[in-house]
Order: C-alpha cells, then structure tokens, then sequence
C-alpha cells in the first residue's frame, strides 16, 4: 500500500471510530480499543516505510564521501609525484653544473684544489638559480653567518656531513652543532642534526 492510501485509510478509521462513538454510546469498548489500535498500527508501518525511503539517500551520501576521499587520495598521489619529477629535474642540472663539478673535484683531492670565495660564490649561485626558493632561509632567518648558509649550500648539495668537514675544513662535531642549531633557528623545531638535513634537501 502506497502511503497516500495509509493516510486516506487512516483518515477512514479515525471518523469512522469518532462517529460510531459518538452516535452509539452502546457500542462496545473493546471495539473502539481495535480501532486504535489498528490505527497505530498503520502509523508505524508508515513510519518505517519513510525510514526505508532515506536509506538510499545515507548510502548515496556515504559513497560520495568515499567517492571524494579517492579523488583527494589521487591527487595527492599526483602531487609527490610531480614533486618527485621536480626534485629529479634540479638533482640532475645541478651535478652537471660546474660547480658542483668543482667542488666534487675539491673533496677528491683535498690538498691538491683549495676553494676560494669565487668558487663558494659560484656554487651558491648555481644553487639559487636552479631552486630559487632556497634562498628564503637565508632571507627568512635574523641572522645567518656566511659559514652557515654555506654549510646549507652543501646540504642540499647532497653532500654529506663527513664530507662538508672537509671542504670547510671543520670538524664533524662543529657541523653537528651548527645542523642542530640552524634546525632551531631557522625551523623553529629542536632535534637531532639529520632531521635538519632531511628539511633542507626537501626544498625544491
């Protein structure tokens, strides 16, 4: 029964109930009892049938919801992956670039090739060329010796910790110490000395 014909019969039951009550008072009360109790009856099946009516419309609106978590997810997927294209790109000019030449050839013959200001110079202008943003941490940061952005130069060179002592001619206990507090300083984070390497070679 369709829930115009639950109304309209309900409709039926309840005059015709309030009419039988009303004209003969000999009637029985037990009768009237089924008629309201039928009544309800109905009410209840016409309640249950709107609940069934909604439950299309929650299931929709739990598939959307799933629908629009996979769109997010895919284009989240999408975006590392270009990133990772981004990162490959600049990875590639800059060991092809002179200047990163120059100073592998530094750290290979360490008392054969010293590095002047020009070359240190050159380098971090190669760098800011190819990543444009990396310079922001030197901008961004109140103060920052010369050393220091040069160590993060290095960083984001690839080159490593062991490595970076030896072309600035530091030893790995100051580097460590100045990754540390560089971390703080320009990231506002406390940590260990590798976590600032991983923040640094994460600029693209």
């Amino acid at each position: 029964m369709t829930k115009l014909g639950y109304v309209l019969y309900l409709g039926f039951i309840l005059v015709s109930s309030v009419s039988v009550f009303l004209c003969d008072r000999d009637i029985l009360a037990g009768e009237l009892i089924l008629s309201i109790l039928f009544t309800l009856f109905l009410l209840w099946k016409l309640w249950k049938c709107e609940r069934l009516e909604h439950r299309p419309t929650e299931k929709a609106s739990k598939q959307d919801d799933v629908h629009y978590a996979e769109i997010n997810l895919d284009e989240q997927r999408a975006w590392l992956k270009k990133r990772q294209q981004i990162m490959e790109s600049q990875e590639m000019i800059l060991r092809h670039s002179l200047a990163y030449k120059h100073f592998v050839d530094a750290l290979n013959h360490p008392t054969d090739v010293l590095l002047t200001d020009d070359d240190w110079e050159e380098l971090v202008q190669t760098l800011e060329q190819i990543i444009p943003n990396f310079q922001r941490i030197r901008l961004d940061t109140e103060y920052m010796s010369q050393d220091e952005y040069r160590m993060c130069v290095l960083i984001r060179c690839g080159f490593k910790p062991s490595e970076i002592a030896i072309m600035m001619r530091k030893s790995n206990t100051f580097i460590t110490k100045t990754r540390q507090s560089l971390l703080d300083r320009i990231f506002h984070v406390s940590g260990s000395a590798s976590e600032f390497d991983i923040r640094i070679l994460d600029i693209i």
